[in-house]
């Protein structure tokens, strides 16, 4: 049986491993998981005779012949799940990481139910790699995961949040958006965003940076527009800003491998708890000023 070939099949596999992760990490196989790897193996059926894509599939199909207990074909698979071990060194670490947690979030979000188990497997794994958490989505999911978890309970709240940042991560990523060398490719300004929307996001009182460059219209009109409408702006990061607006032309140089400078500064502000800045993109403003 032929190897895997680490060239661009290496980010599914990372995804692959994820995706184990995920759906092993409260301990349990459960039917609406082993759909949800039916579904993906579906989509990936270029790699179904390369290993080790091939033996997962084989167990799969076992699933469907009644002449395999159903708890026998549950058991191999947790085993499956809690052995595979993907090669490394393939792509850069960042986008061996992020194709892992796109992968461990489907495998949470499987059966639409979200355990603490999970979450504590997940924020293990996110400790692990506590040299990745300046860059997003890491420190984002840390500080949501560790809020959630304070009182060891997850309320109907905070699993709408989670969700609504798991699918927030995940269509970031979707469509190939990371290619080989880790920078962003052709991306929504989702990334930057998050959880922030123009209907939310109030001008006036607010103070603004602009960051990057921008493609709608210049900085000067932005600046201009952000006074007329009761807003302030300041040219550098500090304590006293609301937001960090990024120029749309900006996000391949930072969204996933390399932070600008105040991007960064952004974020040690918030880290050092003397600041609670938003990122945004240049077309949030623009929708906000309308």
């Amino acid at each position: 049986m032929e190897n895997i070939k680490i060239s661009e099949e290496s980010k599914t596999i990372y995804e692959l491993e994820g995706l184990l992760k995920g759906i092993s990490s409260d301990g349990l196989i459960e039917n609406d998981e082993i759909v949800v790897l039916e579904k993906w193996l579906n989509s990936h059926k270029n790699l179904k005779d390369i290993c080790p894509f091939s033996d997962l599939y084989e167990i799969i199909e076992k699933s469907k012949n009644t002449k395999f207990l159903e708890q026998d074909v549950k058991a191999e698979l947790l085993q499956f799940c809690n052995e595979f071990d993907s090669p490394s060194g393939a792509l850069d670490r960042l986008s061996h990481e992020i194709g892992v947690l796109k992968g461990f979030i489907q495998g949470i979000m499987a059966d639409n139910v979200i355990e603490v188990d999970e979450l504590v497997q997940l924020e293990q794994w996110l400790i692990a790699r506590q040299d990745l958490i300046d860059k997003w989505p890491f420190r984002e999911l840390s500080a949501l995961i560790t809020s959630v978890l304070e009182d060891n309970e997850i309320s109907k709240e905070e699993h709408e949040e989670m969700m609504k940042f798991f699918n927030s991560f995940l269509s970031e990523v979707k469509s190939n958006a990371v290619n080989i060398s880790g920078n962003l490719a052709d991306t929504s300004s989702s990334s930057i965003d998050m959880l922030y929307s123009a209907d939310n996001i109030s001008i006036q009182s607010q103070t603004f940076c602009l960051a990057g460059i921008f493609s709608k219209k210049n900085r000067k009109d932005y600046i201009f527009e952000i006074y007329k409408s009761g807003g302030n702006s300041k040219t550098n990061v500090d304590a006293s800003i609301n937001f960090l607006v990024i120029g749309s032309g900006s996000y391949p140089n930072w969204t996933f491998a390399t932070y600008g400078g105040k991007v960064e500064s952004v974020l040690k502000l918030n880290s050092g708890g003397t600041a609670d800045i938003k990122i945004i993109s240049e077309d949030t403003l623009h929708a906000a000023l309308k």
